[in-house]
């Protein structure tokens, strides 16, 4: 007795599961399914039911496919998924990370898309470190649904390979974690960016060290893999203001290759918040002394109200350092400055600093000035 109760409670439970897994769905109108009896398709992720025509009985196989399915594998080299499928009259619908199109899209396969190839495809060449890079991610990928997630993919190509907005290949062979161990991998460039993507696992020192070596490290990265990859990484660290001047260095050089539109909408939202900070000093000294490079790319909008008014502060500081680059600063840019800030910040400053002229390098300035 206590067998079958077991076998009916299983059986009931396959029914609920079944039950819940459909219900809503308008092809129940149609057909009645039963047992499981297989599952087919990338990941298996397709359920192969027992089934019957509703309208006159005859023996037919549900396949049902669970929505939450697509948001049910979470890794950083999977596709994120922010909602599932959803079905239209015309059309099925999920919504993902962004992303710019296919690694098949970026090789030139680009069947389905209007013509002339969109802006992100045309001439878009993939260069030796970023193909490296994109190879080991889907290996990782790979090995994660392989032996964590219990998966077979069964369907890797270039058409299932993504690419989201910073370049990286969201899902490369069948012993993942031996692929990426070959060689080809043994590059110093994708061991800097592993790290740098890697960077909050590891201890302040570790990456203030790192962040030392880093702007000699970037002259061997191609612009693109600067700006939609390491560049995101580092102002990531913001958050921890004394990680902040060893990271400047680095951003300089990115912020040195990139145009007054990128420098607009990539770089500088990130970096705004950093003009207000006042310690440590050393970020102060860093902005001031690349002034020019900010002023030659950034909008006028943000030079009034992040740019001038770090300007303004430095000049009230107590640092030596801090007061010397302002003096130094302020007759190059002053046509930027309106009469009301000169007249309440800047002047004012000036004038406490000729009178007292604290440390002999301000006082050298000002000789200078005079």
């Amino acid at each position: 007795m206590e067998y079958f109760q077991k076998v009916r409670s299983t059986v009931t439970k396959a029914v609920e599961q079944v039950g819940n897994v459909v219900a809503g769905n308008p092809a129940l109108r149609l057909f009645e399914p039963g047992d499981l009896v297989g599952s087919a398709g990338p990941a298996h992720f397709w359920k192969i039911y027992k089934g019957k025509k509703r309208s006159n009985g005859q023996s037919v196989a549900v396949w049902v496919f669970e929505r939450k399915q697509l948001t049910r594998v979470r890794h950083p080299r999977v596709l994120v998924v922010e909602h599932p499928l959803e079905e239209g009259r015309e059309s099925f619908i999920f919504c993902t990370e962004p992303v710019i199109g296919s690694l098949a899209n970026v090789l030139g396969h680009t069947d389905g898309l209007p013509q002339p190839a969109s802006i992100h495809h045309k001439n878009y060449k993939l260069h030796d470190i970023e193909i490296r890079i994109g190879l080991k991610q889907v290996a990782e990928a790979l090995s994660f649904l392989h032996v964590d997630a219990k998966m077979m993919h069964r369907n890797v190509s270039p058409a299932s390979i993504i690419l989201n907005e910073k370049g990286d290949f969201k899902l490369a062979g069948p012993d993942a974690a031996q692929f990426t161990k070959i060689p080809f991998f043994k590059d110093h460039r994708l061991d800097t960016v592993q790290t740098l993507e890697s960077f909050m696992q590891h201890e302040q020192m570790v990456k203030i060290e790192l962040l030392k070596k880093l702007p000699d490290m970037l002259i061997h990265f191609e612009k693109r893999l600067l700006v939609q990859k390491i560049r995101p990484c580092l102002t990531a660290e913001f958050s921890h203001p004394d990680l902040i001047p060893f990271i400047l260095p680095a951003l300089f050089y990115i912020i040195d290759l990139t145009d007054k539109e990128e420098f607009t909408t990539l770089v500088m939202p990130e970096l705004a918040p950093v003009f207000s900070m006042e310690r440590p000093y050393q970020i102060t000294i860093l902005l001031l002394e690349k002034l020019d490079l900010f002023l030659s790319r950034a909008d006028p909008k943000d030079v009034d109200n992040h740019i001038l008014p770090c300007l303004y502060r430095a000049i009230k500081n107590e640092n030596g350092r801090i007061q010397e680059i302002c003096l130094n600063v302020v007759p190059k840019i002053a046509k930027l400055i309106s009469r009301h800030n000169m007249k309440t910040d800047v002047l004012p400053r000036l004038l406490a600093l000729a009178t007292t002229g604290d440390t002999l390098a301000v006082r050298g300035v000002l000789r200078e000035k005079g």
